[in-house]
């Protein structure tokens, strides 16, 4: 199943710099919220829709002893145990207003992808240079750098590119194309709100003022500005999200959500291309034990085995990676009660060059293309990963 999800309010995704009112009365919005942001509040009112009574499930201990009082259960998990229920996603989208079809789908640039300073404003890609005599001092000396392709493009200054790829470029990308054009939408606007903060017996606090800068998305006669979200394991007969009213992010903001029937992931290569090298591209940001570098990795020889759910076995070596600045993951944990350890994550455009050392290319498109190699919160919707070839 897959939604699209139209807001119809000003949205606040908050990001990982402290807010509490009063003493930090600033609170700023991330423009794309974090994949458990949208996977808490799909659970949530999935729960609500079975009418489970909370105090009850706050005490379930395992998914399988809430599902004898709620079935539903089994799918969204306990506070304390996940359940089947995955998702792949938040991606931008526009939805043509005639329909439930897509008109885009916009995925976060490459890191490998560089702009080049010339007259026609070309884009490029960047691969290892394996014949390269620099050398480093990080744990992986055998890491290789990267290099723009062809070589004679070096005469040219370059930048990181910003901004988005479509479904079609994305997929030339994934096949070893430069893209022609990296889209620099304006998808959202920041928009500022006053508030004051409210007790518990529903009374204004003295001197709790803040001020919330939120995200409002664009939207236009011919389409509508979202997010589009894969559920692969829920379908619609069997699950209550069909179109309707849903609240996502702060303050309870509310929009709706439209099930599609787009294509929205662009497909893996031809197995031939992702052999002996390839890489893994991160559509959302993954959270790995090892700060940058996966768990399932060693850290000094880094060699290991891709994550595929015991289905497989894919023997790969690190050779390169082209990593973004990490991204600060925060929150507040409902069944607790309390802010959520802060965290660090890989953002999402990070790419990681390997060598496939044993398993077939077609195993790793099967197992692991639009699949989680987050180390963390992989149900959640961390650490999707593209197979392309270098």
């Amino acid at each position: 199943m897959k939604l699209f999800f139209e807001p119809s309010d000003f949205l606040f995704f908050r990001d990982g710099k402290p807010f509490s009112g009063g003493e930090v009365s600033f609170g700023s919005s991330m423009e794309l919220p974090l994949p458990s942001v949208v996977y808490g509040a799909i659970r949530t009112r999935l729960l609500q829709d079975a009418q489970v009574d909370f105090t009850r499930f706050a005490k379930y201990k395992s998914s399988e002893e809430g599902a004898k009082d709620y079935p539903i259960i089994q799918l969204t998990g306990t506070s304390n145990t996940p359940g089947s229920l995955y998702i792949g996603g938040p991606y931008f989208a526009s939805l043509r207003k005639d329909g439930k079809k897509l008109k885009e789908i916009f995925f976060p640039v490459p890191l490998d992808v560089v702009k080049q300073h010339s007259k026609d404003k070309r884009y490029n890609l960047l691969e290892p240079d394996f014949e390269s005599s620099g050398q480093t001092n990080f744990p992986l000396p055998d890491l290789a750098p990267l290099r723009p392709k062809p070589r004679l493009e070096l005469k040219s200054k370059m930048e990181e590119a910003t901004g988005f790829l479509n479904l079609e470029r994305m997929q030339n990308y994934l096949d070893g194309s430069s893209p022609v054009e990296v889209s620099s939408k304006n998808f959202v606007q920041s928009e500022q709100r006053i508030g004051i903060a409210i007790g518990s017996n529903y009374v204004t606090k003295s001197q709790m003022f803040y001020l919330l800068e939120g995200k409002r998305f664009a939207n236009s006669l011919e389409e509508s500005y979202g997010l589009v979200i894969d559920l692969p394991n829920v379908s619609e007969a069997n699950t209550t999200l069909t179109e309707s009213f849903f609240h996502l992010g702060g303050e309870r903001r509310f929009g709706r959500i439209v099930p599609i029937e787009s294509k929205t992931v662009p497909d893996a290569p031809e197995p031939e291309t992702l052999s002996p090298y390839f890489k893994l591209v991160l559509a959302t940001p993954a959270i790995f034990k090892k700060g940058w570098l996966p768990s399932w990795l060693d850290s000094q020889s880094g060699e290991g085995n891709l994550p595929t759910k015991g289905e497989g076995n894919l023997r790969v070596k690190l050779v390169a990676a082209a990593v973004g600045r990490g991204i600060t993951l925060s929150g507040f944990d409902m069944a607790k009660r309390q802010p959520k350890p802060t965290r660090r994550a890989v953002p999402a455009g990070s790419v990681y060059y390997f060598e496939l050392l044993e398993g077939q290319p077609e195993k790793l498109i099967e197992l692991v293309h639009n699949s989680s190699i987050s180390d963390e919160e992989a149900q959640a919707g961390f650490g999707i990963a593209f197979v392309g070839c270098r």
